[in-house]
């Protein structure tokens, strides 16, 4: 066994819910860990989790397209061109292997088009729209722009369909512009920092959700978060659910339904959660680049130091149907067990 790497397979009791924890002691998770969490799995999975068969055809299946897909939902990132070119390295890939080596091409590719992304957006937030205009903007695409033109028109109708949701919503527009400007610039910044095993996290997880619905792998940097001991959590109470690469609100729990009144509850569930602000940062977005998201906001512990000691937190949401925004005050508060 790995001492440096400690991985185990655990079924939480009262719950179908199987999680893979990998805890590296020393130091910094690197390749080699990589190889070794990808040894342990093709070994033991099979036999701990579900038939070998089962294993086998969801190693044949374009498993690895998913990946590249839930990195780019909403399809503002990746071209036509890189797309096919993914499918490639995916056909040329050993099909009883999981080749981590395919996620770092596809990164690399994200970060030179997420950069290229963000100056569209940039661009666009710096020019005048034409708010008279009649013209509709697609909620989620079904392929990849076919050219850099087209995926060009997509950024100014997402950007300006932010800045007259905003503008409807009675949000100064200076401020609006320099708010997106900084998240879009933010979002670039995590997904060009992001650590090797942030993006092994997030490729292992596409393989192990096919196997099991239920299945979860969970790194070093979320143990981290356990050491403290949860009964000195915070959490915000959201229930949420990624939905065509949004997340959503599906219901509140925990002390929340305590804390809060019956308006704002019907202000925020079902909605699309973008982001959550707190002493006057954005910390969380929510946005479909932003790979932390699933853990810090559907993990129902916002724990992030950004956060501080506030004990209140301001929600930045939308509704799906009309795409009309709204922000909420709500509370953070200590978990009690």
């Amino acid at each position: 066994m790995n001492h440096k790497v400690l991985l185990s397979f655990i079924a939480i009791l009262f719950s179908s819910c199987r999680t893979v924890f990998c805890e590296d002691e020393q130091n910094a998770f690197n390749r080699k860990d990589v190889d070794f969490v990808i040894k342990f799995t093709k070994d033991k999975l099979p036999s701990v989790f579900v038939e070998p068969e089962r294993v086998a055809a969801v190693l044949r299946s374009p498993w690895r397209l998913r990946f590249v897909e839930s990195l780019d939902p909403k399809k503002h990132y990746f071209l036509a061109a890189d797309f096919e070119e993914f499918k490639e390295w995916n056909n040329d890939a050993d099909a009883d292997d999981i080749q981590f080596e395919f996620a770092e091409k596809v990164h690399q590719r994200l970060k030179q088009r997420i950069v290229e992304a963000t100056a569209l957006a940039t661009h666009w937030l710096g020019e005048p729209h034409d708010f008279t205009l009649d013209e509709s903007v697609e909620r989620k695409y079904a392929g990849f722009a076919s050219t850099n033109d087209e995926l060009a028109e997509r950024w100014r109708k997402k950007i300006k369909l932010q800045l007259v949701m905003e503008k409807i919503a009675g949000f100064d527009p200076a401020m609006t512009r320099e708010k997106l400007s900084a998240r879009y610039q933010g979002a670039c910044a995590r997904v060009t920092d992001m650590s090797i095993e942030a993006l092994f996290s997030r490729f292992l997880n596409t393989l192990l959700v096919q196997v099991d619905p239920n299945a979860r792998y969970f790194g070093p940097d979320v143990l981290s978060d356990f050491r403290g001991g949860l009964a000195r959590g915070y959490s915000i109470g959201l229930v949420t659910e990624m939905i065509e690469g949004e997340v959503c609100i599906r219901d509140v729990g925990g002390d929340a339904r305590q804390l809060v009144d019956r308006v704002r509850l019907q202000k925020v569930i079902g909605k699309v959660l973008l982001a959550v602000r707190a002493n006057g940062a954005e910390v969380v977005f929510t946005g479909e680049s932003d790979f932390q998201s699933w853990r810090t906001v559907s993990g129902l512990r916002p724990d992030h130091k950004q956060f501080g000691n506030a004990t209140a937190v301001t929600l930045e949401l939308q509704d799906p149907r009309t795409g009309s925004r709204c922000d909420v005050e709500w509370p953070r508060y200590r978990i009690r067990w």
